[in-house]
């Protein structure tokens, strides 16, 4: 009997430890191993921030008990270019707060164009869509209820836009987060500033000495030069491209350069177009005051009279058409 018996045990060890195998397949990587591998994609990142797939946020995110916590930034790639957005700087400052957090969590960027899935889950109709999923928050991609005190977008932050590290640090702070103090790159902070400013003082000086010594500084020349410069930077707008950070061009949804936006707003580069054609037209004026009377040949002074009127002309009418 028990020879008979014999291989049925066999055969129910068999299937037990099979099933034991397909079991531990099914259960996936465990918790610690999955910290692991967030450890190793995040050495492997230029900022501290990864770059998360759909796939990737289902099995990062599985499951409620996570001993770590995803703050993830959404984007994409039509809007990069958008100067009312300004992602690339709000990017930014997203990595240096992944670079401050001191917390179980890790800081990821999903992009439309290679991860749609989860736009449609939190329901995210427009960027800069930044939210936080605690351990105990169960991701889907079919569709997920995000709380909203969880989310950073323009309704939950009322601080200045783009928001800096600063800001994101402290609201994420409110949700459990602990943040070192945000460690913004300087060039005072470099070890070579001070022989840097040591240099630009002594270059200075030694200009300051060689313009004295030829004549350079009391020559009307390169006053006029600098006058006109500083005038075409002034009405180009070239203080509020730096203030508002302004680009020079952006590109469309086809790709393209794109140089006007028309709408009652401009770019960096039709600022400097326009302050060019208010240069041309106001040293077509300044000729025609103070050089042209100059010419002794009378028909050579004709002539260039009227080149000169016919530029002023022309600049003006195109200057008067951009306002129209």
């Amino acid at each position: 009997c028990f020879c008979s018996a014999y291989p049925m045990v066999r055969l129910t060890y068999a299937i037990l430890l099979i099933a034991a195998i397909a079991g531990a397949a099914y259960a996936g990587p465990t918790n610690e191993e999955l910290v692991a591998e967030l450890k190793q994609l995040r050495s492997k990142s230029r900022d501290g921030v990864l770059t998360f797939s759909d796939d990737q946020l289902r099995r990062f995110g599985a499951g409620k008990s996570r001993s770590y916590s995803l703050i993830i930034f959404l984007n994409a790639n039509q809007v990069m270019d958008n100067p009312q957005l300004n992602m690339g700087k709000l990017r930014s400052e997203f990595a240096m707060v992944a670079k401050a957090c001191r917390s179980d969590a890790f800081f990821a960027e999903m992009i439309f164009e290679e991860a749609p899935q989860i736009f449609h889950s939190v329901k995210a109709q427009q960027v800069p869509y930044i939210f936080h999923l605690p351990g105990n928050q169960k991701v889907s991609l079919k569709s997920m209820d995000l709380d909203r005190a969880q989310k950073m977008v323009f309704d939950t932050v009322q601080a200045k836009y783009p928001w800096s590290a600063e800001v994101m640090s402290d609201f994420f702070a409110k949700r459990g987060l602990r943040f070192a103090e945000i460690d913004r790159p300087s060039l005072v902070k470099s070890p070579l500033f001070p022989v840097m400013v040591v240099g630009a003082v002594l270059g200075a000086a030694a200009l300051l000495y060689v313009a004295v010594r030829i004549g350079l500084v009391t020559h009307p020349a390169p006053w006029a030069i600098a006058s006109i410069a500083v005038f075409w930077f002034s009405v180009s707008g070239g203080m509020y491209n730096i203030i508002r950070g302004m680009p020079l061009f952006i590109r469309n949804k086809e790709g393209r350069i794109q140089f006007f936006l028309g709408r009652g707003s401009s770019l960096g580069a039709e600022g400097f177009i326009i302050g060019t054609g208010y240069v041309a037209f106001s040293l077509a004026i300044a000729l025609q005051t103070y050089a042209v009377p100059r010419i002794r040949n009378k028909i050579a002074r004709t002539a260039v009279s009227y080149v000169l009127a016919i530029g002023a002309g022309y600049m003006a009418m195109q200057l008067f058409m951009v306002y129209m």
